[in-house]
């Protein structure tokens, strides 16, 4: 009897045993299944933060997964297994004190059927959790990023301003346009797109040391020069090296080239084309006149000294005008053409009765052309039937560089490159009588060497010839410097398209980023408090609008080698944070 008691008892405790053992499998398997959308959505919620995914992208994903789960009664087994579990375990805590109960469900009618069909079931349970999960996911992510107050979470207070980065996709291949250029992608990775049409409203492309300035000036000619586009380019800086890159794009898409500077053999006469009246302006933009009484004197003895040339039937190029400005030899060249009896003593009596005035204006000019004459570059400045003709080169498609050392020679480089202005005005007004057939591509490198009216003037009636004018140079300050704040005002108001790279000078970035412009956004504010974990706000604040630039000035201060703020507002408003492509060589 006692044997028997014996063993009747152990197997009362076998089975107590067996029955604490399943109902902690049980707990366990019950946890999983309610855990798994947790641990999914919190998953998706830190790599989401990481990658700073969209939370739309996931609550989007999740909902379309879920409803397809419930279409396929995935949602309804979730459902049926989590009550299930929960009541298999209120069952057996009920009866804990008793004896193993026989378990009633549709899937099983006794202990071992039960041990099988838990991992079969949590197996089912998982379709419907990776639906739920990115779903809980996406919402999680969006109360971090937009309401944290909600769930108290402990607050970072980020300092400083933060960075804009784009970057350049591996694998991305711009599209080649027949009517403009692509000249990089944007933060979403789409092609940042400039038109010819847009261009000819000209363009203002900003960028200090290294920033990549001329990279994007490259960008722009390869596409114009593809195209067979005429390419005029005046670099300030004389860069070598930019006359070989263009060399190199000109023979690879079989187009003439020449190329000016002071260590070449080209010649070059600013004053090839134009009436009396339109030299005279050529020559009267190289210098700077500080009152109107002598501007005006200089500009009467110079149409005389171009008529002369004219009747003479020689070059009106500046070697002979240099000399021509001193009045005996124009005087003996006055005896040398044919004029009538009262049209030389007119001539005689207005040259000998100049003033002391108009002869100290005279005299200035003179030795401003001397500098240039009589320097070791001047032959450069003679025409010699060869000479480059800007009017020539630009009807006959080439691309033309005019590399001009500013610094080397920088007693009379801005001069010339006022001249090299002016020659460009004629070339536009000569376009435009002819009928254009074509946009010409100009670009001004350096532009504060040579900025002035006369380029404001230039850029303002070359659209119908349909320029397209590129002016470029480092820093706003420099064109403040060289015009003052009358000239910034005038360039930035007569260029549509401005590409800016980094900009070094506070005053710079201040400046662009007030044209770019302002809008108003709405700002919470939360209180928070101080716990052990960090702050975390107290679910009270408020919210008030406030008007905030559209690119911040530290934007354009901390972009990176090629990367720019391109802007333009016609036809459409245009704000693109920029990667710049590699110029192609």
């Amino acid at each position: 009897m006692e044997s028997n008691s014996s063993s009747g008892s152990s197997a009362a405790s076998n089975e107590s045993l067996m029955i604490t053992l399943f109902w902690f499998f049980l707990q366990f398997a019950l946890l999983i299944v309610l855990l798994i959308p947790c641990i999914l959505a919190l998953i998706l919620i830190i790599v989401g933060k990481i990658y700073n995914w969209k939370p739309w992208w996931l609550m989007v994903t999740g909902a379309i997964f879920t409803c397809i789960m419930a279409l396929f009664g995935y949602i309804t087994q979730y459902i049926d297994i989590v009550v299930t579990y929960w009541n298999m375990s209120k069952t057996i805590l009920n009866n804990f004190a008793l004896s193993l109960p026989r378990l009633d469900y549709p899937w099983a009618s006794s202990l071992d059927v039960i041990w099988n069909y838990i991992p079969t079931a949590t197996l089912l349970a998982i379709p419907a959790s990776l639906g739920m999960g990115t779903l809980l996911g996406g919402i999680g992510l969006w109360l971090i990023i937009h309401r944290p107050e909600l769930i108290r979470l402990p607050i970072n207070i980020k300092k400083g301003h933060k960075e804009e980065k784009v970057t350049f996709p591996k694998g991305v291949k711009l599209p080649q346009l027949d009517h403009g250029v692509a000249l990089g992608v944007d933060k979403k990775g789409k092609p940042v797109l400039v038109t010819d049409e847009e261009l000819n409203m000209h363009a203002l492309v900003l960028g200090a040391t290294g920033a990549g300035k001329t990279n994007t000036l490259m960008v722009i000619l390869e596409s114009a020069i593809r195209r067979e586009k005429p390419v005029i380019f005046v670099d300030g800086k004389g860069d070598p090296g930019l006359v070989t890159d263009l060399e190199k794009l000109a023979l690879k898409y079989d187009r003439p080239f020449q190329a000016f500077s002071y260590g070449g053999k080209l010649h070059y006469n600013p004053l090839k084309h134009g009436n009396e009246t339109e030299l005279k302006d050529k020559l009267i933009a190289a210098e700077e006149w500080t009152e109107a009484y002598y501007k005006r004197a200089a500009e009467r003895y110079l149409q005389l000294v171009f008529r002369v040339i004219k009747l003479r039937n020689v070059p009106p190029d500046l070697v002979n005008v240099q000399k021509l400005l001193e009045t005996k030899t124009l005087l003996k060249w006055v005896k040398k053409v044919r004029l009538n009896k009262e049209e030389e003593e007119e001539i005689k009596d207005y040259v000998n009765g100049l003033d002391a005035g108009h002869k100290s204006a005279i005299d200035g000019l003179k030795d401003r052309l001397a500098l240039m004459t009589e320097s070791n570059v001047g032959p450069l400045f003679k025409d010699d039937g060869k000479a480059l003709d800007l009017l020539e080169a630009v009807l006959d498609k080439r691309v033309v560089i005019m590399s001009l050392s500013g610094l080397s020679y920088s007693s009379f480089t801005p001069a010339l490159g006022a001249m090299i202005v002016e020659d460009l005005k004629s070339v536009a007004a000569a376009i435009t009588e002819r009928g254009r057939d074509d946009h010409i591509y100009v670009v001004l490198d350096e532009f504060n060497l040579f900025a002035g009216e006369q380029v404001v003037n230039m850029i303002n009636k070359s659209r119908s010839a349909g320029f397209c004018c590129l002016i470029a140079t480092q820093e706003l300050a420099d064109l403040a410097i060289a015009g003052g704040d009358e000239l910034v005002d005038q360039v930035i108001g007569n260029t549509n398209v401005k590409i800016v790279h980094r900009q070094d000078v506070p005053d710079s970035a201040e400046y662009m980023a007030g044209v770019v412009g302002t809008h108003i956004v709405y700002r919470k504010s939360l209180n928070t408090e101080e716990t052990i974990i960090g702050k975390r706000p107290t679910g009270v604040g408020n919210v008030s609008d406030e008007e905030v630039y559209v690119v911040h000035p530290n934007t354009l201060k901390t972009l990176g080698r090629g990367q720019a703020v391109v802007i333009r507002k016609i036809p459409d408003l245009l704000i693109d944070l920029t990667q710049v492509q590699a110029a192609p060589k």
